[in-house]
């Protein structure tokens, strides 16, 4: 199961999921823009592979835009 991605309400955060099994830490990249998204409301990605420094154990690894997940920051109740 993948770990809670702190992201306060109203954000929309692009997420990886560090590539050390031991450390297996969600990894926020960058903050979801209006520009990032096409007419229809489809995330675009910036680039088809993206170079991340695990800020929990420090592993560098390349992510596919398909281990990008977009996180939305939920109201509390």
């Amino acid at each position: 199961m993948l770990e809670q991605v702190d992201v306060k309400p109203g954000e929309e955060w692009l997420v990886v999921t560090c590539h050390n099994h031991s450390c297996d830490r969600p990894i926020l990249i960058d903050p979801v823009g209006p520009e990032m998204r096409d007419d229809e409301g489809d995330l675009i990605f910036p680039a088809d592979t993206v170079l991340v420094i695990c800020p929990h154990c420090e592993l560098e690894s390349l992510y596919q835009s398909d281990e990008i997940r977009c996180e939305q920051g939920q109201q509390r109740h």
